[in-house]
């Protein structure tokens, strides 16, 4: 089991009824039934190919009792008794599209995890703009790639800060070593490109992003 699906894992509340969007091979649902730590698992995906990947893992331990595949698009075919929502392993894009479609169901989650693998300012930006909110924030290495799991839910509040937006409401108050070795990382391939950007609003993006990395050093 790799440690991104264990730190997902570990948003999960206990006693959820969980729906898995995008469930690959089912490793999540997987690993929450095993512990007994959820009611049950939706183990949902667009494709044939992982559910019946899905499946065969879910027989295979011994949790079919617990987690059941369902082809769905996104939350179409979700069971309305859902109340824990995950979202990972996809672009941040593919997560948005996937919300905004349920839009109107999103309410009766108590919870939504995220975990967009290649752009976590782009998924904070995108859940400032809806207005939602960031309950908790989670960074980690996995075999030397960097991902960051956010849990959110539907709850109004004003837009996040642009310095929020790009380190995390949740991170920067932890701040955790994985996490501020990261910084460290981004800060040095920032400076790097910028020594190779002409001018333009690329270039002020990537400035502005910078100097919260720097003005993070600062403070440590």
């Amino acid at each position: 089991m790799n440690q991104r699906i264990l730190e997902i894992a570990e948003m999960v509340d206990q006693g959820a009824v969980l729906a898995d969007i995008g469930t690959d091979h089912g490793q999540l649902c997987i690993v929450l039934a095993e512990k007994r730590w959820i009611k049950k698992a939706y183990a949902c995906d667009v494709a044939h190919g992982p559910l019946c990947a899905a499946q065969k893992n879910i027989q295979s331990a011994g949790v079919e009792d617990r987690v059941k595949t369902i082809l769905s698009d996104g939350f179409d075919q979700v069971p309305m008794d859902a109340d824990c929502a995950v979202i990972a392993g996809m672009g941040c894009r593919t997560i948005a599209g996937i919300l905004e479609r349920a839009h109107e169901r999103l309410d009766s989650f108590s919870k939504i995890i995220l975990e967009a693998n290649d752009d976590p300012i782009a998924m904070r930006q995108w859940l400032s703009d809806q207005k939602m909110s960031i309950i908790d924030e989670t960074f980690l290495f996995d075999k030397g790639k960097p991902y960051t799991v956010i849990a959110m839910t539907t709850q109004k509040r004003e837009a996040y800060s642009p310095e929020d937006i790009v380190l995390g409401p949740v991170l920067k108050q932890k701040a955790e070593h994985d996490w501020l070795l990261y910084c460290g990382q981004r800060q040095e391939k920032l400076s790097a490109l910028l020594a190779l950007k002409k001018e333009g609003p690329e270039r002020e993006r990537l400035e502005e992003e910078l100097r919260y990395y720097q003005k993070l050093k600062e403070k440590a």
